[in-house]
């Protein structure tokens, strides 16, 4: 995870952490955590308004 920028690292450990309170093994739950985190880094860059020069 050591890719990750900060934000999306904090967003993919507390996914990941929930995913393994209810029970997912480990690997998998890194993996998913890791996607969705991307994927929601990418909808909020999308949702930024685009700055003017």
């Amino acid at each position: 995870m050591k890719h990750l920028s900060p934000p999306v690292r904090e967003k993919t450990i507390e996914s990941a952490n929930a995913q393994l309170a209810e029970g997912r093994l480990a690997g998998p739950a890194i993996r998913i955590a890791i996607a969705r985190a991307n994927v929601s880094a990418r909808l909020e860059r999308l949702r930024q308004p685009e700055k003017s020069p």
